[in-house]
């Protein structure tokens, strides 16, 4: 007996980090590194916890379960610099790039949804506006 054929694809919406670009080990390193200030460690059961996690939300989690002598406010504000040296490095994932041209060259509307702020998704795409502009809308956390 035949498969019923699947239906065609009408659009796709991605997330961005750790799907299409390589950025979950930019946070967890810049993480361990606030921790090492204070002697603590950040590790895979804490991590788990954090993935999707608005900034705030991240902060607060991070704080509380590494036990950092700081406000989520304070963490963030000690990230900030380290983020922002590091995000514009942010590499591909393998694969992501050639799908994303493969669906804009088909006509599949495509779209990119993220927990990451305006100015974090610029940096993260640095290296990548060529196919980033490929994608017929982007939603950021702090868009309306």
């Amino acid at each position: 007996m035949n498969a019923p054929l699947p239906a065609p694809i009408k659009a796709v919406i991605f997330d961005m980090d750790g799907l299409l670009l390589d950025t979950e080990g930019i946070y967890t390193e810049v993480t361990q590194l606030i921790a090492d200030r204070y002697g603590r460690t950040f590790d895979w059961s804490m991590k788990q916890n954090t993935i999707g996690l608005g900034a705030y939300e991240l902060a607060s989690y991070i704080v509380q379960a590494v036990g950092l002598p700081m406000s989520p406010e304070t963490f963030l504000q000690e990230r900030t610099p380290l983020m922002n040296a590091r995000f514009p490095q942010a590499a591909a994932m393998a694969g992501a790039q050639a799908l994303v041209r493969h669906l804009s060259a088909h006509g599949v509307p495509i779209a990119v949804g993220t927990s990451s702020s305006r100015h974090y998704f610029e940096l993260k795409t640095t290296l990548h506006r060529d196919w980033f502009c490929l994608f017929d809308a982007i939603v950021t956390a702090d868009d309306p």
